[in-house]
């Protein structure tokens, strides 16, 4: 099993801070399903209910903040688009639920995307009370994913897992190919072993079926595959398929923290083969991409660790001993938290 200490790590290469562990009593607070029939209300008690509006949005009706917001959510403007969801919010959206149950899961989003899980959870739930009760399946469909995620930073596997079916399960009712893909994208990532590998392994072929324009699909696929190779013991396939990731995102000039999933990954591989030289040059290559998107001096100082000279002497058996048990359960968890923190906007 993967030690604590990597999986602060993980945590710090993903996230670029520490989880705390009030946000991670809240989030489990806040995770639980909401009992069949309880009332909007009750939900909405976690929401603000006085927020100062600026004066240029103090006369736009509640669809203008959140078109408004929705927009300067897709130029990352997080700040921003969280106010004018958060004005709608505390205004619950003057009763029109569907709107309402937008502006809290897309609140909810920016939370996550901020490390804030605890108050992303809050907003998802209270979004996802309204869209059961209302059988607002288009929202569903990505709101169950969303709330995936976040079981999936605290390693409830199971619980992501069935959400991601969820979300799986509407995007194909939809037919929207490109949340078919990330529901099953996620659904590799999570892995239980509850589920036979083969199951993963035809997770990632249906994701084959209904390719996309979109740039970062290839870059999906070929994670994926990697994944899949990790789980099936195949940990040299998987290192080659991780390289044409790398040679992508080099490529196609993706964001760093993509570049620092593949190297990372290829990484956590080579120190459990045995191959310091191989698992240090990966390593570094992580460490330089990370510190371009301000990931913690944490894991700066683990790199030292890692690379130090009482490990060039070790055995394979040993830094398997040491880093956790088995490639496909290390390399798993790493390759996981990395994929997960990188999909910022799946």
């Amino acid at each position: 099993m993967i030690t604590t200490y990597l999986q602060r790590i993980i945590t710090l290469v993903v996230c670029s801070m520490a989880l705390a562990s009030t946000a991670c009593a809240r989030s489990t607070q806040a995770a639980s399903s909401p009992a069949k029939g309880s009332t909007v209300k009750a939900a909405r008690s976690a929401q603000p209910k006085t927020v100062h509006v600026p004066a240029h949005l103090a006369k736009r009706t509640d669809a203008e903040l959140a078109t408004l917001g929705d927009q300067l959510l897709d130029k990352n403007l997080l700040d921003s688009a969280l106010l004018c969801f958060e004005v709608v919010n505390a205004r619950e959206a003057d009763g029109d639920r569907v709107l309402y149950a937008h502006t809290l899961h897309h609140a909810g989003l920016i939370y996550y995307r901020q490390g804030i899980y605890g108050k992303a959870m809050e907003r998802y739930m209270s979004s996802l009370q309204i869209c059961e009760e209302d059988n607002l399946e288009r929202e569903l469909s990505t709101l169950y994913k969303d709330i995936g995620n976040v079981y999936s930073m605290f390693h409830d596997f199971d619980q992501s897992s069935a959400l991601y079916k969820k979300s799986l399960a509407l995007a194909r009712k939809f037919k929207d190919y490109a949340l078919e893909n990330m529901a099953l994208n996620n659904l590799i990532f999570a892995y239980t072993d509850k589920t036979p590998l083969s199951q993963y392994r035809r997770w990632q072929q249906e994701m084959l079926v209904h390719p996309e324009k979109r740039v970062r699909y290839d870059y999906d696929v070929f994670m994926t595959e990697a994944q899949v190779l990790i789980y099936e013991r195949q940990p040299r396939k998987a290192i080659a398929v991780l390289r044409k990731a790398v040679d992508y995102c080099l490529k196609h000039h993706l964001q760093p923290i993509s570049l620092a999933s593949s190297y990372g990954t290829m990484s956590a591989i080579f120190l459990q083969l045995g191959q310091r030289e191989g698992g240090g040059h990966e390593l570094g290559q992580t460490v330089r991409f990370e510190t371009a998107v301000s990931i913690d001096q944490y894991f700066l100082q683990t790199r030292q660790v890692l690379c130090s000279g009482d490990q060039i002497t070790q055995t394979g058996d040993q830094l398997a001993e040491r880093f956790g048990s088995g490639i496909a359960e290390f390399a798993g968890q790493r390759i996981r938290w990395c994929r997960l923190g990188d999909r910022k906007s799946v």
